[in-house]
């Protein structure tokens, strides 16, 4: 497609395209190992019980 052409419909849905390897993709390892750690849910549990 060219800039100008194509249904706006899936010109927006590059743009998400774009927005999410550019924002997401680069933290999915770091994300991945905090939930396989389980940091940020043992953290809140800790907090939430030790009161």
């Amino acid at each position: 497609l060219q800039v100008e052409e194509g249904d706006p419909f899936l010109r927006r849905k590059f743009a998400t395209s774009v927005f999410y390897a550019a924002h997401v993709l680069p933290r999915t390892q770091a994300l991945a190992a905090a939930i396989v750690e389980g940091d940020v849910v043992g953290e809140i549990s800790r907090q939430i019980f030790s009161a």
